[in-house]
């Protein structure tokens, strides 16, 4: 009888491919196998196909993954799940030759003769072919100059590797040597394969036994870079863009964990330590560069030593990159500054324009809002990359965002985004967690009285003037409700895309007998944006419209506001006033405001000088308009302050001001109907 073989696949969105992938394993000539499925959270047909082999197939399993944990993570998963003594790893979008496990397994048996008891793992050379299945290569090892020895050469797999996951079977031997993997592996094959090196037997077969699909929604390989380009590669040669092999943190790690919590021979740890200095690139030196000849941590190809030896000795250290994504043209000039001290900003749109500017999994990406870039998270998602979101901050600027004003503030979220309830934020996580002490509660009050004595809010664009409500009488309470940009993110996270009638409606339902003031919201009057409620409308359920007039000349006459998600509720906590939510925004289930919905997360109550301190002073990231230096929010509010007196008092300053943003508004109109938005 065979043993049985576990194959352990992991998938994600592989509706392309995956059904030539389960034929071909379920036609090997070696069939006591089953098939373990292990699903990534797949969003399109993955699944369907999968549970249709399964009706017919009883020997494959499906796992599913409710949310995103990259590669590595699920086929730890699918090993951890796997009882046979044999495990092969299968991608899905490759093709197996018909006798890949059969000749996989005769090797196996042969060696486990030689070395009962210990570990073994046998891998292959690949066929590489396109998207379309058409062959390009005959052997993988050749077009990458894999020459592996047939006996141990650690520094060979501590260094170009040379082993593909998807060519891999192990026994459980080697399954309880690399289980758990290490938090910071970012492959999971040169994991298992220098694990393997240390402490086991390695057979290289070097008949092709796989057609290795390389297109662009790889997991790990792109076609954009895996195929060499030589003309490409000199011309990044001269000009200083082509970095060391291998030095990332994913491998630094790995070998640190090997050297401080494996036992390892004399020999072994000598190699690794030798690489680990090269990786820590703590000093270079000629005796560092012949350990790298010397221990084989480099190809056996003697041009691309020759280069990289070239390389090591006149190689200074670039910047690092980061990218950012869906951030428009007019901003990039004003939010760069933000970013200064991240390192190297390079702007994409698309994941393969960023693979191919030099985007890794261990890159730091920054998105621009919610803007969906779903193959970019998951491919940061596969690694030990960041990824933060990037909003306008609270305090932003004296005009309007949509006249493509410069903001002096922006907040950068590595969890999710303050407007967003459905999932916890970064200021969510510090509002439920953190300790301020005093010197922030003291500072956060200090704050409080500035932005009220001089009238201080998101924007700042709006005339200050006393007001009289017509038809006003004492005993009625008033109540300010600030119109909102009906498309904006905010409201459709936040309010489950509200309109500002029926905010209008439902305030006039809760409070019949009170004073209710509509403001609608600057950016919509504008015309820049959508949320346009018409007067009549307005007036059946409201005492009075007003608009071309400071927050703070209305808040000062206001006994409520009544909001969906708007930040006027926050500015209108701070000058005392009770706020009434119907959506969820960051400042509603911390006790202060009265809530129409919950956040269950949002277990804590706050102080307002709690909420402040985090908010206005903790969170976001403030930029001098003078210098465009980092600064702290005291600086930007005495700038507003200055900018909004010259706005008032100066008349020229004033007319150049709102001359430069009727032009703006005008521009985007047209650009707006040429698109026939």
């Amino acid at each position: 009888m065979q043993p049985l073989v576990s194959v352990v696949m992991a998938t994600y969105n592989g509706e392309a491919f995956i059904s030539e992938q389960i034929d071909s394993i379920l036609s090997q000539s070696y069939s006591s196998l089953e098939l373990i499925i292990c699903d990534d959270g797949s969003s399109d047909r993955t699944l369907d196909i999968v549970r249709k082999y399964m009706q017919r197939c009883p020997q494959i399993s499906l796992h599913e993954s409710k949310e995103n944990i990259g590669f590595v993570k699920t086929f730890e998963k699918g090993i951890g799940l796997s009882t046979a003594d044999y495990i092969a790893l299968s991608d899905q979008d490759d093709i197996w030759e018909e006798d890949k496990l059969q000749i996989q397994m005769d090797a196996m048996a042969e060696q486990e003769k030689a070395f009962p008891e210990h570990p073994v793992m046998v891998h292959s050379d690949l066929h590489v072919i396109n998207e379309q299945g058409r062959l390009k290569y005959l052997s993988y090892f050749s077009m990458k100059h894999y020459r592996l020895k047939p006996t141990k050469d650690i520094g060979h797999i501590a260094g170009p590797c040379g082993v593909m996951g998807n060519t891999l079977l192990f026994n459980r031997a080697l399954k309880e040597k690399i289980l758990p993997f290490p938090e910071c592996v970012a492959f999971h094959d040169q994991w298992i394969a220098l694990v393997n090196e240390l402490y086991g037997v390695r057979i290289t077969v070097e008949k092709p036994l796989v057609n290795y699909r390389i297109h662009q929604k790889n997991s790990s390989n792109r076609e954009s870079s895996v195929f060499y380009d030589p003309v490409k590669a000199g011309v990044s040669f001269l000009k200083g863009e082509i970095e060391l092999p291998y030095v990332d943190s994913s491998r630094t790690c790995m070998i640190e964990y090997l050297l401080e919590d494996c036992i390892l021979q004399q020999n072994d740890r000598i190699v690794l330590e030798h690489f680990l200095a090269y990786l820590q690139q703590r000093k270079r030196s000629l005796k560092q560069l012949r350990g790298l000849w010397r221990y084989d941590l480099l190809k056996r190809h003697i041009w691309y030593r020759l280069g990289v030896s070239l390389n090591y000795i006149l190689y200074r250290k670039r910047k690092k990159r980061i990218f950012l994504f869906g951030f428009s043209y007019w901003k990039r000039n004003f939010i760069k500054p933000f970013f200064a001290e991240e390192g190297e900003i390079v702007f994409c749109r698309t994941l393969d324009e960023a693979l191919g500017k030099g985007l890794t999994k261990h890159s730091s990406v920054y998105l621009w809002g919610k803007n969906p870039f779903p193959e970019v998270e998951a491919y940061i998602g596969g690694g030990e990359g960041k990824l933060w979101r990037v909003e306008d901050g609270f305090i932003r600027s004296v005009s309007l965002g949509s006249d493509l004003t410069r903001p002096y503030s922006l907040v950068m979220d590595s969890r999710g985004i303050y407007f967003d309830p459905h999932e916890e934020s970064d200021l969510e996580h510090m509002l439920n967690t953190a300790t301020f002490g005093p010197e922030l509660i003291v500072r956060a009050q200090r704050l409080q009285d500035y932005l009220v004595r001089h009238r201080i809010s998101k924007y700042n664009a709006d005339r200050e003037r006393k007001l009289i409500l017509p038809h006003y009488s004492n005993e009625k309470k008033v109540i300010l409700i600030p119109g909102q940009v009906e498309d904006d993110a905010s409201i459709l996270y936040g309010a489950n895309g509200m309109s500002n009638l029926a905010l209008i409606k439902e305030t006039r339902k809760h409070a019949p007998e009170a004073y209710i003031v509509y403001k609608p919201h600057p950016d919509v009057l504008a015309g820049n944006r959508k949320g346009n409620v018409a007067y009549d409308d307005v007036m059946k359920y409201c005492d009075m419209m007003i608009a071309n007039t400071s927050l703070d000349s209305i808040l000062a006459l206001s006994d409520e506001v009544h909001t969906m998600t708007s930040l006027v509720g926050f500015e209108a906590l701070i000058r005392g006033k009770k706020v009434y939510t119907y959506g969820t925004p960051f400042y509603a289930g911390w006790g202060l405001t009265f809530d129409r919905k919950t956040v269950p997360r949002r277990t804590r109550r706050r102080t307002l000088d709690e909420l402040v301190a985090a908010t206005l002073i903790v969170y976001p990231r403030y930029i001098n308009p003078v210098d465009s230096k980092p600064c702290e929010i005291e600086v930007i509010l005495n700038k507003i302050d200055e900018e909004k007196k010259r706005y008032n008092k100066n008349s020229l300053y004033k007319v150049y001001v709102d001359s430069r943003n009727i032009v703006s508004r005008k521009i985007q109109w047209c650009i707006k109907a040429l698109k026939g938005e």
